[in-house]
C-alpha cells in the first residue's frame, strides 16, 4: 500500500533534518518498508539563512570559462540544471576567490575539474563529473566510475586531457595563464589604490 505523507509531520516523527521535497511515498513491499524521497536536497533544521548557498544548491562546480572543450560540457549541463541544483563558478573570472570555494586556488583549479559539495567534500578529476550529472537526474552515464577498473583507467585517461588541454584548445601552458593572471590582479589592484 501506498501513503503519502506531508515532510513537516515526517520530519517531527524521524529526524531533526528538514526535507526540502514535499513528498514522500512509504511503500511496504514484503513487509519491507522503505522510503522514496522525490529529491534529496535538504537542510538543518536550524538554518535560516537563505542566502547562504548551501540551502538552495546541493553543489558548487567550479570550472575554466576559456575553455571552448570545457565549456560545450557545462553549457550542456547547465541546460539540464532545470532546478538549479549546481552553482557555477568560473575560476576564469578575475573575481574568483579561492576563500569561498575550500580553498581551491586558482591553479589547482586550473589544472582539474573540482565540485564541491553541501558539507564541502571536494571530487575532482574524473570524480567531479558524476556528482554533476547525478544533479541533473543523468548519474547513470556516470556509473562506470563505481567499477574500480574502469573508474582507475578512466582516470589516467581523464588526467592526461587535463595535463594536454590547454595546448589540445590552442591556449598557453598553465602556468603561463597564471602568471598572467596573477599580473592582471596586481595592476588592477594598483590601478584600484591611485
Amino acid at each position: 500500500f501506498h501513503l503519502v505523507f506531508s515532510f513537516n509531520i515526517m520530519a517531527k516523527f524521524f529526524r531533526p533534518t528538514l526535507y526540502r521535497s514535499q513528498t514522500a511515498i512509504l511503500t511496504n513491499t514484503s513487509n519491507i518498508h522503505r522510503v522514496y524521497l522525490n529529491q534529496s536536497r535538504f537542510c538543518s533544521a536550524n538554518d535560516n539563512n537563505d542566502n547562504d548557498w548551501k540551502n538552495d544548491k546541493n553543489l558548487k562546480c567550479l570550472y575554466d570559462g576559456e575553455c571552448p572543450l570545457c565549456m560545450k560540457e557545462i553549457n550542456f549541463l547547465k541546460k539540464k540544471d532545470v532546478n538549479n541544483h549546481i552553482e557555477w563558478i568560473d575560476i576564469s573570472n578575475d573575481d574568483y576567490d579561492e576563500s569561498k570555494h575550500e580553498n581551491i586556488d586558482y591553479r589547482t583549479g586550473m589544472e582539474s575539474m573540482h565540485v564541491i559539495d553541501n558539507e564541502g567534500n571536494i571530487k575532482k578529476g574524473i570524480y567531479a563529473f558524476k556528482p554533476m550529472y547525478d544533479q541533473v537526474g543523468l548519474g547513470f552515464l556516470w556509473s562506470f566510475t563505481n567499477i574500480p577498473v574502469i573508474s582507475n583507467i578512466s582516470s589516467l585517461a581523464y588526467d592526461q586531457w587535463a595535463k594536454y588541454r590547454m595546448k589540445i584548445t590552442g591556449r598557453p601552458p598553465i602556468g603561463q595563464v597564471c602568471e598572467e593572471r596573477e599580473e592582471r590582479l596586481r595592476n588592477k589592484t594598483g590601478n584600484d589604490s591611485n
